[in-house]
């Protein structure tokens, strides 16, 4: 009879440091990765093609380095002289060619700044 030779069974040890070494560098990963503050945003309405609803309406052309209200091509200035005259009009603001996103910002608050709060972007 052979005797029976007992083996002593070493428990596994699992560490977990390197577990807890990667959900930190995880957690300061998305800690400098994400974003805490709000964009700001402009509340424009988008027109159809059949335009504004009923009112008066006044198309404004925003070009790269000019505005033209009805065909009459105006500096600031005078776009928010003619503008407070009937600040109850309804603006639809149409980007020409070349207008960049700003310029169309821009445009905006000079209508703002004149009193109209009815502002559409046309397309």
């Amino acid at each position: 009879m052979s005797p029976s030779i007992r083996r002593r069974k070493s428990a596994a040890r699992i560490s977990i440091t390197p577990l807890v070494d990667v959900v930190f560098i995880l957690m300061i990963f998305f800690m400098l990765a994400s974003r805490f503050t709000q964009e700001r945003q402009i509340d424009l309405t988008v027109s159809g093609p059949t335009g504004a609803s009923a009112g008066e309406t006044r198309f404004l052309l925003a070009g790269p380095d000019y505005v033209s209200l009805d065909g009459e091509k105006l500096t600031s200035e005078f776009l928010i002289a003619r503008l407070r005259l009937d600040p109850a009009v309804k603006l639809a603001i149409k980007p020409v060619d070349g207008a960049t996103i700003q310029r169309i910002i821009d445009v905006v608050d000079i209508a703002r700044t004149a009193g109209v709060t009815a502002v559409t972007l046309a397309r």
